[in-house]
C-alpha cells in the first residue's frame, strides 16, 4: 500500500497527475499499477486523508493543488522532484529560510529558560566541536550535530516547535547533495555553535538578532556552495569524451 501511494503522490508532485484531473477508474488504475483494489483504496484513501485527493461521488478521485491542503511531511519528497528538475537550489533557499524563522521562535522561548535547563546544548555542542576540529567521519559528526538540535528542541518544551522544526531538519538533514556540503567544512560549524554558545551564556533577547544574522550569513555561504557543486555535476554529466586523434 505505501509503495502505491509513493508513485501516486509522486506523479502528482511532478504535475504528472494534473490538479483537478480526475484519476482513471479504480479497476483500471489496479490493473495499470499491477495491484489489488483493496492495496489500491488504502492507498487513495492515504492521499485523501493527506488532502492530495477527494472523492467525488459519481466521478471518483480528485487531484488536489497539495500546496493549498497538505502538510510538511510532503517536504523530502518534493525536494527529491526539484533536484531531478535542476531546481533544488530555490527549494532549499526556501527550506533554509523556514529553518531561520523557527530558531528565532525557538531562541525567544529559550531566553525565557534558566542557565540550568540550558547545560545540555553547551555540553551537546561540545562534543560536536570536538567531532567537527578533530577530523571524524562525516557520519559521526552528522549525528552530534543532530544531537545538538535535538538538545535545543528539548530545552524549549515545546511540543508545538518541535512538531514544526522536525521535518524540516529531517528534509534538510535528508538531502544528500545538501548534507555534503553542510558537513564539507565542519570547523565553520563549530564556529557557528561558538555564537550560540555565547548567547546561552547571557540568554539576553536583545541580542537574538545577532545569533540569526550569523545562521543567515552561513545559510547564504552554504546555498551558494550547493548551487556551485550541483552546477558542476551538472557540467561533468553533460560534458563529452574528447576523441583522441590516432597517431
Amino acid at each position: 500500500m505505501d509503495a502505491v501511494a509513493r508513485v501516486l503522490r509522486s506523479a502528482i508532485l511532478r504535475g504528472e497527475l494534473a490538479i483537478g484531473s480526475q484519476l482513471p477508474p479504480e479497476r483500471k488504475l489496479a490493473e495499470e499499477l499491477r495491484v489489488n483494489r483493496v492495496t489500491l483504496r488504502a492507498a487513495l484513501a492515504k492521499l485523501t486523508g493527506a488532502r492530495m485527493l477527494r472523492v467525488r461521488h459519481g466521478s471518483g478521485y480528485e487531484v488536489l493543488d497539495y500546496a493549498r491542503g497538505s502538510g510538511p511531511e510532503l517536504l523530502g519528497e518534493l525536494a527529491g522532484v526539484a533536484l531531478d528538475r535542476g531546481s533544488l537550489p530555490e527549494v532549499v533557499a526556501d527550506l533554509l529560510l523556514v529553518r531561520r524563522h523557527l530558531a528565532r521562535a525557538v531562541l525567544e522561548r529559550l531566553a525565557g529558560r534558566s542557565r540550568r535547563a540550558t547545560l545540555p546544548i553547551a555540553r551537546a555542542i561540545a562534543s560536536f566541536a570536538f567531532l567537527a576540529e578533530s577530523g571524524a567521519p562525516v557520519e559521526d559528526i552528522a549525528l552530534a550535530d543532530m544531537e545538538v538540535l535535538a538538545a535545543i528542541l528539548d530545552a524549549t518544551e515545546s511540543t508545538v516547535l518541535k512538531l514544526c522544526f522536525h521535518p524540516v531538519l529531517a528534509t534538510v538533514v535528508g538531502l544528500e547533495p545538501l548534507r555534503a556540503v553542510l558537513y564539507a567544512e565542519p570547523r565553520t560549524n563549530a564556529v557557528a555553535y561558538r555564537v550560540l554558545s555565547a548567547w546561552l551564556e547571557e540568554r539576553d533577547p536583545r541580542h537574538i538578532e545577532a545569533v540569526v544574522l550569523e545562521l543567515q550569513r552561513r545559510d547564504t555561504e552554504t546555498l551558494g556552495l550547493l548551487t556551485r557543486s550541483l552546477r558542476g555535476g551538472r557540467t561533468r554529466a553533460t560534458a563529452k569524451p574528447t576523441k583522441r586523434r590516432a597517431k
